[in-house]
């Protein structure tokens, strides 16, 4: 087959591919649709020349129009270093081996290359819970766009001077791209003022960092109103009350069941959020789709 040479930065970091990659042996490298992911990738696969199929841009363009490239998953593999995880970052524990899996949040403490990954020892109910050494987990965690997971052990349990467990460090993390913009479903009652100062209810039923699906049984805001929009969220067990402006980017009536009344959906984005709220909704919408996500 034609091959012809790809110049590394006609590869653009963070996005699928649009199509498969050989080196200068014409042996594949990466298939099309995956993503690569860091610098440090691009420079290892650059180091043995990068190529593609002669015909491979002609098929990017005809692809583009099937209606089911969306859907597919996008998969790809770093080590820790690389996603750069912050500190405080919910993490969920997920048990291995249990005939129906339990899931755990978690913040990460820390992490030393080659040593362990510190994380908080979970809580429910105001109680920490008991871990042993040895108990197995799948580990997922969200940076950017990202969703990953790793398998580990508990190697150390320590109490002093807070309850805190060390994980067995990961060769390798692997991921996928989170797609919607990373909206997790949720079922959360909020207060809504308009403008004008009028007062009304609904209930949140979809939410992202930017944004949210908001239903009531009347409508509350037309296209482009400004609302004022208070809720409360559950965060590591403790509540706290989010009070944001959105912007009313689209309103629809959909139709129940006869003898129901309507509902009324409204498409909100978030425009004025402050920075407490900000961080404080990031984790929220993060510690959701952890527990929503499916396995990776």
């Amino acid at each position: 087959m034609e091959m012809v040479q790809v110049m590394k930065g006609d590869v653009q970091l963070g996005k699928p591919l649009p199509y498969s990659l050989y080196d200068d042996g014409k042996n594949l490298l990466v298939r099309a649709g995956n993503v690569v992911q860091t610098e440090s990738q691009l420079e290892e696969l650059s180091s043995k020349g990068l190529y593609r199929r002669q015909a491979a841009q002609s098929d990017v363009t005809s692809a583009k129009t099937r209606p089911a490239a969306p859907e597919r998953s996008t998969e790809t593999c770093a080590t820790l270093e690389e996603v750069k995880p912050q500190i405080g970052d919910p993490l969920q524990l997920q048990t291995v081996g249990d005939q129906q899996a339990q899931r755990y949040g978690v913040r990460l403490i820390g992490f030393l290359k080659g040593r362990s990954v510190i994380v908080s020892t979970p809580v429910q109910d105001g109680k920490v819970l008991f871990m042993r050494e040895g108990q197995s987990f799948v580990v997922r965690l969200f940076s950017g766009r990202s969703a990953y997971a790793f398998p580990s052990t508990v190697w150390k349990v320590a109490n002093t001077p807070y309850p805190h467990l060390h994980l067995t460090y990961p060769a390798q993390l692997r991921g996928v791209v989170v797609r919607r913009s990373g909206r997790a479903k949720v079922n959360l009652i909020a207060a809504v003022v308009d403008a004008q100062g009028r007062a009304g209810a609904g209930a949140l039923i979809d939410i992202s960092k930017g944004g949210a699906s908001l239903t009531s049984k009347t409508v509350l805001g037309a296209k482009g109103d400004m609302l004022q929009v208070k809720f409360r969220i559950l965060l590591d067990e403790f509540e706290q009350y989010i009070n944001i402006g959105a912007i009313v980017r689209a309103v629809t009536r959909q139709a129940q069941t006869e003898g129901e009344p309507e509902v009324i959906q409204h498409g909100l984005e978030f425009a004025d959020v402050p920075s407490h709220d900000a961080l404080a909704l990031t984790a929220f919408v993060y510690q959701k789709l952890l527990e929503q996500m499916a396995d990776v």
